[in-house]
């Protein structure tokens, strides 16, 4: 049949008729489909084709046929690349009539085609025939019926197959689904508005808001890092909204709400996700509104909200109108456990990603981290590994292969299994589009996941680890298919062929068939697999293309398959294959009487079939079928974990012997090992845990819990109380604060969640949060550490107990009806090891990496069980190390050999996946890190590795091997697994130099373990008591046995041949006993009591306590203190501790307690008592020190955390502190820097000279010693230091000193009144206020009179006395008087109050050549001053006339001020003495107050100025009580003709009455004659003779009755012809200069022009238009300041030059105006940087012109020596085009940006900016014809703008673009100081979002070897904020000698780009001396250049 067709070449252009349906043809549609009845209904012609099941003949790759049917016109059908027929059909699921076909080609269309139906997929009939195709869409109107509709190819169009994006079908019926209709994203493009936006970084650009809305996948908004964000879209009006969808970034909202709103501030709330993750989250809705807004409540990470989009659709009429019930919010609640606790349910933690994908029956706890996780959290799983097969579900259905053992690649650094499916098993009736996997059950090594499009169970199947076989059922028979993608042949029992044609059926209940695929290696090699196919009988199999489809019989729905090592197989595996699995249940046991772990596998069967076997197959791994009994097959199957052997059956059991485990050694010895340099080793210890021990991520707290744990138990070893108490408390202080959770703490807590079950902590920076990975490996080290503290303080078993039960049972938890958390969450009971996924979200499946961190997590366990006793945890955990052992050995080190592919080139893999292993690690790719991460935490467990000390040492060899030499990091790890077969090679080798010294005391003591014991032996078990192993060296046993149990434990030894000997053990004791012997350990030795070291001040009970041990507890008949017994109601005996009535400590002191226990020796120990005073003694009081100390003492005293103490770089010191009183002391805290006392005392004295040792310790570190010790007398508290922890000094933040008074103290030392001490005013005496004086104080006298006590005010720091007490100028005596206290005094000056400047216009002296006179600081003008000449010594005299009393002078500095300078008085202007002196005088006003005297003269004597200008006083006043006589008239020197040989007039105001009484004149004091002196009326002419030399006299009168008068006279020589005029009037004025008579720039229209500026000032605006350059202009020192000149009249002015000073204007603005009011900006800035701004504009007619300061350069004002203004009419000139360097532009070379040259333009260039920040002149070179800037200037490869600024001409600006140069150091090997906290080949892997962070200490390095030597000249460090303060850059070219090439002291972080003389070098280190955080040094990137 044929029928016309619209062609529509080469477009995808819709029909309208399809408009609608294809209106869904979206690229990430999630959208549900809308039921086909809503069509059927109307009986319409409409799209049946929709998700419907496809099929083909043949498929492409992943060009599945369902893609033609998911309406995106991004996907499409391919067939195989073939000439013959090809075809695609679809069922529309029921009968349809079909009026209409569309079919969208590909490029490779068919020429020749017909359309079929049919409805039985056998029979096709034609309704259309083309022959003359030519692609494009082809649009055909039809006419037929059927429920299949096919697309028949006959010939293809090219050489490639035919391909389709859609093959829609039009008509009515079918049962397929209609598309949803969406329409227009209203939302797109609209106007959005975010709480915030996420900052950006240097590798993240701007997220904005507006991303979300711009319909791009591939843009995204990004909030800030908080939970409460939200972003709204205005969509410009109301619309009723039927659908949101949000394409939700990694972080994504985990809880979040939609809403809507009309006005943006009212908001209804619609819908409420509770379960959000990433990607694509479709949400039908109903609601109206014009906003939309996602409002977030919780998120997936730590991130913040991240949208790719955001779109809104309209409703469409039809659709459903939902309408959701808002679920409540969890509110968080704590939950006490003990005195312990943990938080819950806070929205605000981070979240795991939700098991969602679950039918309802699978509750809570639900497990983690096992194999098949994936599917709850993914709508299709990742692998799921049950060996032999591999299985994932794909859109196809599930993807299912055999991949054997796999491939090694071309390095030999993997081995995967792996590849594509052989087939896929699916349900047909399973739209492809909407296709999701659930969890519907599970066992213990068994999972039941159904598959399907809606609720409806379609296909469920049951996978089973180790199983050959996959268990399926249909909820429709009729749709079970395989789909085939590569060549497959069908069989029967007999090998016969079945199937063999297209359409082909067969009647049966099961077929075999073989796959021919290729591995999923690069080479691709080809693979041959057998499968079974067992179904029901009656089934038919039918062949459709690739496809096999199977109509189950019998009326059942069940169908299993199988793979089978060979097709012969086939009948065996159809007997069992009926057998069903529908659970598997494992049940470990442990038989303390034989030591053997028994491990029992059953299966549960559900017999589809009674006349087939009732048993089942399954495939045992290599540690299980070497160590069963069970019976084995002949079958096997070769796998990724070796062999796998086939066991028939429905259970099997694995029988294994636990040998034991000790958590320590006891004491080595062998003869080499040292105990004082184990003590050496400890210090490292208690140095690295004395502060910052708290870890906000658990894990690498974990590793600060152990080796705490480890050097507790080898102190009680060696029976070093002092340490084991110090380092029991840091477990105590870690342990007790991570185990309770404290309201709004923001680390150091545990978080239960609900929904998974499981314990886990806020920050982790592995996942173990929101990942659920690694609990194992962090739980075991608290659980390891708690069991150790527990040990000896039962306190802590009993209060926080229950908390570490609850790591256990997170962890490994043997209940598997545990209501809060899964059976064995980490633990994998078939594969026989643990996994560190929490999800196990890989192709690859689960994996783990630290083999040893999973063992340590048994350990822990096993340690925690012994100690309290529970044997459940006892069994699991032996178990489970027993088990997991044996899984190392076989796949982790394959000890025999036998399990890995021979290509594996090495002795361990670094990660083991489910069906790969890798040789490597997630931070390194450094065999030393592939082998140790196995080998770590170091502990006596991993002799386990050692039973056979050849593998033990092959382990070691592969790491040498593997590491081209010797390990050379990781020497703490490395050196125990290596002395487990060579001790004494280790031990030969051994140093302490860089090596992780917070650990080496562990590998110390192992390593010296070994030599003496020898290696594990199996000859020999324990039973009985399980915590003992055992040793053989030579012929000789030995036994380890730890009892941690408070009462004795009784340990029997085995051999084959029966029992060896016995021991019997005392409470909590580690014990060396010889197993071939009866040792009895059990004496009568009580425990050792620990002293109360917490709460121990008078008044507290006091628990002394111990190790509890059951039998002395009970026999305890008294307690003594001080030797006399104290009645049993005034202490209680509780488990591991004795509690003491504070009442029998009355005192401090030292108490001996003693502990009398019936059969047991008396025990003792000394508890110090001490005072409960937290007033620390030493603060703010005198210190003495050593000599030379760096810091002074006063420092350690300020209560300042930021100021120290430091010593002389040398031993020894001392700082001491006189606590100005004698006190009963007992409590010295130290707060050391890191540069702290090793060695030292604390000392005390009464006196200062007689010294009492208190405390010695030679243990000294950094950080806090709280030093108690009984109470002593003391005045004086020394610290001496014998030896420091460093090369620097001695260095204390603080140092306290607590006690009580011993008897009356002394009072604090009184400061008497500075400030308005005049007559009448009151007065403050002030002292260092002290509450306890101050609030003892009984009375004041003055003068010895008592005050009433209404005339003086006690209060802090201060008492105030009434101004009446003080009626006149004078010394007064002060004494206070307080109970309790010695009486203290002070002397207090008071001054006269006398407001009259007695100064005032008086006349003045002054040292010569003055450059201002000092008249001008006595003339009451601040706006004049005297300055001096400028230099040292100058000085100013007053001369007040007559005697006054005065009391108080006054100077009012001008910035240059005296520094040191003397007020010297005097009667009679010769005989002189200093009321003052000073040597830290300053600018600005000195009010100087002393003892009244008289005087007539008063002298400033300045001896060093502040600056390099003369003495400058603004004015000089004096104040007292004035002499009774009248003032003479003010005297005025002759300025008219004063020369040699010329009289002088001296000139007065006219005073008749004075003038009548003059009695005498003098010239420099000697009297004049009568006649060489006229006398007239305002006049006193001297005759000339009196003035023969060209000088300065000093000229008085003297009338009687009157003040004398005098001034001074300067007489110049006399004029001689052709001498230049020379005038030694040094006061010049502005425009009166003489060095400037004239304008010294005539063109500077601003010189000596008025000027205005800001208020404020310091200097004068006048300055900056003065011609000179040694006075300025300067402002206050704020921004926004300002100056400007009139220029008199309007000028045309394109010119301005200003002259900075240091003080510059960063940022300003040019500004001129015509009338002073309104300005015009004519040039601005903000990159200003000082020295000369020589600036250009366009012509501009102005009068005023004004410099605008916006923002400082520096912290003074804005300062300019001289501010030009010029005249110009012409617009600035064009400048040479410059041109950008493309020769050499790479980083680390200078750069030539180059222009044609004009020497005019360069010879004018006055700035260089580069991308916006001014040059220094040092920084480039202006040459002709170019600009070479330096290299430095160049910090990464990018865009820079270059602008050069040149006068008179335009700004010139070019982009140079800066080329990358080769970073050698990139992926080079890198080695640190110290094991880092984030691994160093993060510093070279050129991502700048990772990097190298060293521990948190100084000093640290990083060094990178690049291979060879190269000649370089660049390094550049790129710091992240914890950077370098001190710091040098090395290289060498062997690793051993090095050169330093830079260094500094002042690094602040950024990047520091530094260039050197190239030198030769392979190996280039940053060495680090200093921080400049508390953290350790970060780079993120580390790189090298030549």
């Amino acid at each position: 049949m044929s029928s016309p067709k619209k062609r529509i070449r080469k477009k995808l252009t819709q029909t309208a008729s399809s408009a609608l349906a294809l209106s869904v043809l979206l690229g990430s549609w999630s959208g549900m489909p809308a039921p086909a009845s809503a069509a059927n209904a109307g009986e319409t012609s409409h799209l049946l084709t929709y998700e419907g099941a496809a099929y083909a003949s043949s498929t492409e790759g992943g060009l599945t046929p369902d893609k033609a049917f998911d309406g995106n016109t991004d996907s499409r059908w391919g067939s195989a690349f073939s000439a013959g027929e090809q075809w695609i059909y679809v069922d529309l699921g029921s009968k349809a009539k079909i009026d209409k076909a569309v079919l969208r080609w590909e490029n490779a269309y068919s020429k020749s085609y017909k359309i079929q139906v049919s409805d039985d997929e056998t029979n096709w009939k034609d309704i259309y025939t083309d022959t003359k195709g030519d692609g494009g869409v082809d649009t055909i109107a039809l006419s037929g019926e059927g429920r299949y509709v096919r697309m028949l190819s006959l010939e293809r169009s090219g050489g490639y197959g035919v391909s389709l994006y859609e093959f829609e079908v039009y008509g009515t019926g079918g049962s397929n689904p209609l598309p949803v209709v969406l329409g227009e994203d209203v939302a797109l493009n609209k106007p959005v508005t975010a709480s915030s936006t996420a900052a950006p970084d240097k590798d993240k650009p701007l997220l904005l808001p507006e991303y979300a809305v711009d319909g791009n996948a591939t843009t995204r908004w990004s909030s800030a890092n908080t939970s409460d964000e939200w972003i709204y879209v205005d969509l410009g009006s109301k619309h009723d909204i039927g659908r949101i969808r949000l394409n939700w970034e990694n972080a994504a909202g985990r809880i979040y709400d939609m809403q809507v709103s009309d006005d943006a501030q009212n908001w209804t709330t619609i819908y409420r996700e509770i379960n959000g993750q990433d990607g694509w989250m479709d949400t039908p809705v109903y609601a109206s509104g014009r906003y939309v807004r996602m409002k977030g409540i919780s998120r997936t990470t730590s991130y913040g909200y991240s949208l790719f989009n955001f779109s809104v659709y309209d409703y469409v009429d039809g659709d459903p109108k939902p309408a959701y019930t808002i679920p409540s919010l969890p509110t968080a609640s704590t939950v006490e456990v003990g005195k312990g606790s943990y938080l819950s349910s806070d929205i605000n933690m981070p979240q795991p990603r939700p098991p969602v994908n679950k039918t309802d029956d699978v509750k809570g706890p639900i497990p983690s981290n096992d194999w098949w996780q994936s599917v709850l959290i993914k709508n299709l799983s990742d692998s799921l590994i049950t060996l032999p097969l591999k299985s994932k579900y794909t859109t196809m259905g599930l993807g299912i292969l055999n991949p054997g053992a796999g491939w090694v690649n071309d390095t030999g650094n993997s081995q995967a299994a792996d590849g594509a499916p052989d087939f896929y098993l699916n349900a047909g009736n399973i739209s492809p589009s909407h296709i999701k996997n659930k969890v519907a059950g599970y066992g213990d090594w068994s999972a039941t996941v159904q598959l399907s499009d809606n609720d409806t169970e379609k296909m469920k199947t049951t996978f089973v680890k180790g199983s050959p076989y996959l268990y399926s059922e249909f909820s429709d028979p009729t749709t079970p298919e395989l789909n085939f993608p590569v060549s497959t042949s069908f069989y029967d029992d007999n090998g016969n062929p079945v199937l063999l044609g297209e359409g082909a059926t067969l009647t049966a209940d099961h077929i075999g068939f073989t796959v021919n695929n290729v591995d999923g290696s690069p080479q691709s090699k080809p693979v041959t697999r057998h499968y079974g196919l067992f179904a029901p009988q009656g089934s038919v199999f039918m062949k459709v293309g690739n496809k096999i489809k199977v109509r189950l019989g019998s009326g059942q729905n069940y169908l299993s398959l199988a793979s089978m090592p060979a097709a012969s197989d086939l009948n065996y595996f159809y007997k069992h294959g009926y057998a069903f699995i529908k659970n598997t249940t494992v049940t470990p046991g442990f038989d303390e009487n034989t030591s053997e772990v028994t491990t029992r596998f059953d299966v549960e069967i559900d017999q589809k079939r009674t006349d087939m076997e009732p048993t089942t197959l399954m495939a045992l791994l290599p540690h299980q079928w070497k160590q069963t009994s069970s019976p084995l097959t002949s079958l096997s199957y070769e796998s990724i974990r070796g062999t796998l052997k086939l066991h028939e059956g429905n259970s099997f059991t694995t029988v294994d012997r636990f040998n034991g485990i000790v958590p320590q050694f006891t004491e080595p010895g062998d003869p080499t090992y040292s105990r004082e340099t184990l003590l050496k080793q400890l210090s490292y210890l208690d140095e690295s845990t004395s502060k910052n021990i708290m870890s906000g991520d658990a894990y690498w707290q974990g590793k600060v819990l152990h080796p705490l744990a480890m050097g507790v138990l080898i102190a009680d070893q060696i029976g070093d109380q002092a340490y084991k108490n110090v380092f029991l408390e840091r477990l105590r202080t870690i342990l007790t604060d991570w185990y309770t959770y404290t309201n709004g703490e923001p680390d150091y807590f545990m978080y239960y969640d609900p929904t998974w079950g499981t314990m886990y902590y806020k920050n982790s920076e592995f996942g173990a949060n929101t990942g659920l990975t690694d609990h194992h490996f962090t739980y075991g080290y608290y659980v390891f550490a708690s069991a150790v503290l527990a040990t000896y303080d039962q306190d802590f078993k009993n209060n926080y107990g229950e908390m570490v039960e609850h790591l256990i049972r997170d962890y490994a938890n043997p209940s598997k009806s545990d209501p809060m958390y899964p059976f064995l969450r980490n633990f994998d009971p078939y594969e026989g090891h643990s996994w560190a996924g929490g999800y196990g979200d890989n192709n690859n499946g689960n994996n783990q990496e630290a083999a040893g961190e999973s063992l340590f997590g048994w350990v822990g366990e096993y340690m925690w069980s012994l100690m309290s006793g529970d044997k459940k945890f006892r069994d699991i955990s032996i178990y489970g190390f027993t088990t997991e052992l044996k899984a190392v050995e076989q796949y982790w080190f394959n000890y025999d050999n036998d399990n890995w592919l021979p290509g594996f080139a090495h002795k361990s893999v670094g990660q083991v996946y489910g069906s790969a292993y890798n040789f490597g690690t997630f931070f390194s790719g450094d065999p030393v890190n592939i082998y140790g991460i196995h080998w770590l935490p170091t502990g006596e467990y991993l002799t386990s590795y050692g039973f056979d000390p050849k593998k033990a040492a092959d382990l070691y060899n592969g790491l040498v091997k593997d590491n081209k030499g010797p390990e050379n990091a990781w020497q703490h790890i490395v050196w125990p697994i290596e002395s487990l077969s060579e001790p004494q090679t280790v031990l030969n080798k051994f140093t302490t130099e860089n090596t992780q010294k917070n650990e080496i005391f562990n590998t110390y003591w192992f390593v010296h373990s070994m030599a003496t014991l020898g290696t594990r032996t199996k000859d020999i078990w324990a039973t009985g008591w399980t915590g003992a192993t055992v040793y053989k060296k030579d012929s000789v046993y030995s036994a380890m046995i730890w009892n941690p149990k408070n009462e004795a434990v009784t340990v029997t030894f085995h051999n084959a041949a029966g029992v060896t000997g016995s021991a019997k053990v005392g409470p909590k004791s580690l014990v060396k006993v010889d197993p071939m012997k009866v040792t009895d350990l059990d004496g009568n030795t009580p425990p050792q009591l620990a002293a109360d070291t917490t709460q121990t001040t008078i008044g507290q009970p006091i628990d002394i306590t111990f190790a509890d041990h059951l039998k002395w507890r009970e026999s305890i008949s008294s307690v003594l203190v001080n030797g006399a017994a104290i009645d049993a109601n005034q202490y209680r005996v509780q488990g591991g501790k004795i509690t003491l009535n504070s009442s029998v400590f009355p005192v401090e002191g030292s108490y001996t307690i003693t502990v009398q226990s019936a059969g047991y020796p008396d025990t003792s120990v000394q508890q110090v008592i001490i005072t409960n005073s937290t007033v620390n003694l030493a603060l703010n009081k005198p210190t003495f020190t050593s000599d030379k100390a760096k810091n002074p003492g006063s420092y350690a005293v300020d209560g300042k955390q930021d100021t120290r103490w430091e010593s002389d770089f040398s031993d020894p010191q001392f700082i001491g502190v006189n606590l100005n009183s004698e006190y009963k002391i007992s409590h010295v805290r130290l707060n050391w820097e890191n540069a702290a006392g090793k060695s030292y005392t604390v000392q005390t004295s009464v006196d200062g000279q007689t010294w009492q040792t208190v405390y010695t310790t030679t243990r000294g570190h950094e950080g806090i010693d709280d030093i108690k010790f009984p109470a002593v007398n003391a005045r004086y508290v020394k610290v001496e230091g014998t030896e420091r922890t460093t090369n620097y000094g001695y260095s204390l933040w603080e140092m306290e000193v607590f006690g009580t008074p011993a008897g009356d103290l002394d009072a604090p030392k009184l400061t008497a009144d500075t400030t308005m001490n005049r007559a009448g005013q009151p007065i403050d005496i002030g002292f260092d206020d002290f509450a306890d004086w101050r609030n003892a104080v009984l009375g004041v006298k003055v003068n010895g009179v008592a005050a009433s006590a209404a005339q003086y005010v006690v209060s802090p720091g201060k008492i105030t006395l009434n101004g009446a007490l003080f009626p006149e100028a004078g010394s007064y005596d002060i004494s206070v008087e307080a109970k309790g206290f010695a009486n203290a005094a002070v002397q207090q000056t008071i001054v006269t109050n006398s407001n009259v400047n007695l100064a005032l216009r008086k006349p003045t002296f002054t040292s010569a050549n003055p450059k201002q006179a000092g008249k001008n600081a006595v003339d009451g003008n601040t706006a004049t001053r005297w300055e001096s000449d400028f230099s040292d010594p100058q000085y100013l005299t007053v001369d007040l006339g007559a005697d006054n009393t005065i009391s108080r002078v006054l100077l009012n500095w001008e910035n240059a001020a005296g520094k040191s300078y003397t007020v010297e008085v005097s009667s009679n202007g010769k005989d002189w003495k200093t009321v003052y002196a000073t040597t830290a005088g300053k600018p600005g006003i000195n009010d100087i107050g002393f003892l009244p005297t008289e005087a007539r003269y008063v002298k400033v004597n300045g001896t060093e100025r502040t600056t390099a200008y003369g003495f400058s006083l603004l004015e000089f006043e004096v104040y007292g009580n004035a002499s009774s006589l009248p003032s003479a008239p003010e005297l005025s020197a002759d300025t008219t003709d004063a020369k040699v040989g010329q009289p002088i007039d001296i000139t007065f105001d006219d005073d008749a009455a004075w003038r009548g009484t003059i009695e005498s004149i003098k010239v420099d004091d000697t009297v004049v004659g009568s006649g060489q002196f006229t006398l007239s009326a305002g006049k006193i002419t001297l005759d000339a003779s009196l003035f023969k030399d060209a000088k300065t006299y000093r000229i008085s009168v003297q009338a009687k009755g009157y003040t004398e008068a005098s001034v001074q006279q300067t007489v110049a020589a006399k004029d001689i012809p052709g001498n230049p005029n020379t005038d030694p009037d040094p006061d010049q004025g502005h425009g009166t200069n003489p060095t400037n008579p004239t304008n010294p720039n005539p063109l500077n229209l601003a010189y000596d022009r008025p000027t205005a500026s800001s208020p404020d000032y310091h200097r004068s605006s006048a300055d900056a238009v003065d011609g000179r350059f040694d006075r300025r202009w300067e402002s206050a020192f704020e921004d926004n300041q300002w100056m400007s000149v009139d220029l008199g009249a309007p000028k045309t002015i394109n010119h301005v030059v200003l002259t900075w000073e240091n003080a510059y204007g960063k940022a300003y603005t040019i500004d001129v105006s015509l009338d002073g009011q309104t300005w015009t900006t004519v040039y601005a800035t903000e990159n200003g940087n000082g020295d000369v701004d020589d600036l250009t504009f366009a012509p501009v007619s102005a009068r005023y012109v004004k410099m605008n300061g916006i923002k400082r350069g520096t912290p003074y004002g804005f300062s300019l020596w001289e501010f030009e203004v010029y005249a110009g009419n012409q617009a600035p000139l064009a400048g040479p085009e410059l041109t950008a360097d493309t020769t050499d532009n790479i980083l680390g070379q200078t750069i030539d940006v180059t222009f044609a040259d004009n020497s005019a333009w360069r010879n004018a260039i006055n700035a260089v900016e580069l991308s916006g920040v001014t040059l220094r002149a040092d920084q480039y070179k202006v040459s002709a014809g170019k600009i070479t800037f330096n290299a430095a200037l160049f910090t990464e490869a990018r865009p820079y703008e270059v602008k050069v600024r040149s006068t008179g001409y335009d700004d010139d600006t070019v982009v140079q673009a800066i080329l990358p140069a080769a970073n050698l150091a990139l992926n080079k090997q890198v080695t640190t100081s110290e094991t880092p906290l984030q691994s160093a080949q993060f510093a070279v892997d050129g991502n700048k979002s990772t990097r190298w962070e060293s521990p948190f200490s100084d000093s640290q390095w990083i060094c990178v070897d690049l291979g060879q030597s190269y000649k370089i000249g660049r390094v550049l460090l790129n710091w992240e904020n914890a950077s370098a303060k001190a710091y040098t850059v090395e290289v060498s070219t062997n690793g051993e000698n090095w050169t330093t090439v830079s260094s500094t002291t002042y690094g602040d972080g950024g990047k520091d780009n530094i260039l050197f003389t190239p030198v030769d070098a392979r190996y280039v280190k940053a060495a680090g001396t200093q921080r400049n955080t508390q953290y350790g040094y970060s780079l993120f990137e580390l790189e090298v250049y030549e």
